[in-house]
């Protein structure tokens, strides 16, 4: 709930929110990592980007698995943490 809060008091509207924490949650996000979504919102807002926008942003990054919520400078292919690289077929 204060991270829903949070998005909110940040401009994000409530529908745009849900869908932030329906993604972390959806990905595993730790307790931590989400108290870390609305200060990656609020930085992204001060950058410029409407408030809805950076909370797409911040979605897509975790849909991406991206721990720090698509904020910061891309990962190398490859270098992705959620990459299976097992041989398949065992």
């Amino acid at each position: 709930m204060l991270v829903l809060t949070e998005l909110h008091e940040t401009g994000v509207p409530t529908d745009r929110a849900l869908e932030v924490l329906r993604e972390a949650t959806a990905q595993r996000t730790r307790e931590d990592r989400m108290l870390d979504i609305p200060a990656d919102v609020r930085r992204l807002v001060r950058e410029g980007r409407p408030p809805s926008d950076a909370a797409d942003q911040v979605r897509r990054g975790l849909q991406r698995g991206r721990g720090n919520g698509g904020v910061g400078p891309p990962v190398p292919p490859g270098s992705d943490p959620t990459t299976d690289r097992r041989p398949r077929g065992g």
